[in-house]
């Protein structure tokens, strides 16, 4: 079985429930720190599979090793190997496809657990999983939807919450999260939460910290479906057996 290849942009941004995932389906990763300067891949082909995780930065930086990530992007695209995108991958995924990463507006600022909801005629096989609670997240930035998208899921505070392209999905939101990620993200940026903390799309931390762990297990049940769900696309016909 090929293995799938993570890209990670962030120390405080790795792989989180994503692996957890990957390791219970038994499916083998590599992960790639492109912000560390590691080398990257010279093709997506001997891959099964794209991750792309978030990070502080903004798309449009247009980091060496952002750009490098994008052209392995065009590549796994040509060649129909799923991408997955979480909030700055899924910016990215939506940018490879020729859409627009810009400012949140008019919320500005999304930080914190959200409720998202399915867009109108949204595919009842992705969206059920995500009703189940909040999701988590932490962006001022959003994609307009790719040419031939599928809109999934929106809220009110951001229109483009995820969308479907052939196999490859794309978040705004932090499914992977785990209660040490938004430990570590409060200590690191809270006085950013904090500033913004009067918009009504922006948690403090302490507010991002009740009932954590019970918040968190519920975003993991909604990823694992989803997971589920994107990796059909690996091995058509066949569920990933979770241990």
């Amino acid at each position: 079985m090929k293995p799938i290849a993570i890209f990670q942009h962030h120390p405080e941004d790795g792989p989180g429930h994503f692996l957890d995932f990957a390791q219970r389906a038994h499916v083998p990763v590599v992960l790639f720190r492109g912000d560390q300067g590691q080398p990257l891949p010279t093709s997506i082909k001997p891959f099964s599979a794209l991750v792309s995780l978030g990070g502080p930065m903004s798309v449009n930086d247009r980091l060496d090793f952002i750009e490098y990530e994008t052209l392995l992007m065009e590549e796994a695209i040509a060649h129909d190997i799923p991408i997955l995108g979480h909030c700055l991958g899924g910016q990215l995924l939506a940018r490879t496809l020729g859409a627009e990463v810009r400012a949140l507006v008019p919320a500005g600022r999304e930080i914190g657990w959200s409720r998202v909801a399915p867009a109108d005629g949204a595919l009842p096989d992705w969206v059920a999983p995500l009703a189940q609670g909040d999701v988590f997240q932490w962006h001022n930035e959003n994609f307009s939807l790719p040419a031939n998208a599928r809109l999934l899921l929106q809220n009110a505070s951001c229109p483009h919450q995820a969308f479907l392209h052939g196999p490859h999905l794309g978040l705004q939101f932090h499914i992977e999260i785990t209660a040490d990620k938004i430990r570590a993200w409060c200590r690191e940026s809270g006085d950013e939460a904090r500033q913004w903390a009067h918009l009504p799309s922006v948690q403090s931390p302490e507010a991002m910290m009740e009932a954590l762990d019970a918040r968190v297990a519920v975003s993991n049940r909604m990823a694992d479906a989803l997971y589920r769900q994107w990796a059909l696309a690996l091995h058509p016909g066949r569920t990933p057996c979770l241990s």
